[in-house]
């Protein structure tokens, strides 16, 4: 059984939760088995790097402060589980 990557995994996650990632928010594969998000940010890029370990809530805050998303749906201030 093929297992999906790690960053197919986490937009499938984001988009279930009711987000909808921000155009010009990019994923790059590490060679840890993670991944980085790289947002870029008015006239700044930041970079999030997330191990297999992180989890994907707390990645989705993060991105949440840099306005990774276009919009929300239903969601409050923080996320529900």
């Amino acid at each position: 059984m093929k297992r999906t990557p790690i960053i197919e995994t986490f937009k499938s996650y984001v988009a279930k939760r009711g987000f909808t990632i921000a155009e010009g928010v990019e994923f790059k594969k590490v060679s840890s088995g993670g991944f980085k998000v790289i947002i870029m940010y008015n006239l700044y890029q930041t970079v999030i790097t997330c191990y297999g370990g992180y989890q994907f809530d707390e990645l989705i805050e993060a991105m949440r402060e840099y306005n990774a998303f276009e919009k929300e749906i239903g969601q409050n201030d923080k996320i529900n589980n």
